[in-house]
């Protein structure tokens, strides 16, 4: 079957729809099943640090249960873009042990059409493992 340029157009912009770079530039996939509702967003994810130390190697954010979205740091935000409007599941993972998320983890957001949501971990550590 053969498509024509209308809608050779249409697949390319889908499969673009789809996909969104990590903080390396990397292309991640971002199709993510029948609860999402409508165009596209975008997802600021925010490290907040507090108490004695901080986690010297960071944390990983994870996008609807898919592995290595974002690599963080202490006190770091990142883009997510383009993220399909509708409910997501943002969690931060790779935590050292002395360190734990203040509030919930993971955090179920909905991203509205056209418009930036903003996830925020505060992340306390009293000490971290030699």
């Amino acid at each position: 079957m053969k498509l024509s340029k209308l809608s050779a157009a249409y697949v390319a912009l889908a499969t673009l729809a789809m996909t969104a770079c990590d903080g390396n530039g990397k292309l991640i996939d971002t199709t993510l099943g029948p609860s999402h509702i409508g165009g596209v967003t975008s997802l600021v994810i925010v490290t907040v640090s507090s108490g004695l130390v901080e986690d010297p190697d960071g944390y990983t954010c994870y996008l609807d249960g898919q592995e290595g979205v974002q690599r963080m740091q202490a006190n770091d935000t990142h883009y997510i873009a383009p993220v399909l409007a509708g409910r997501h599941e943002v969690e931060l993972g790779d935590i050292a042990a002395g360190c734990q998320v203040i509030g919930s983890n993971p955090v179920l957001v909905d991203a509205v059409d056209n418009d930036q949501t903003e996830v925020v971990f505060e992340v306390e550590c009293e000490f971290i493992p030699e």
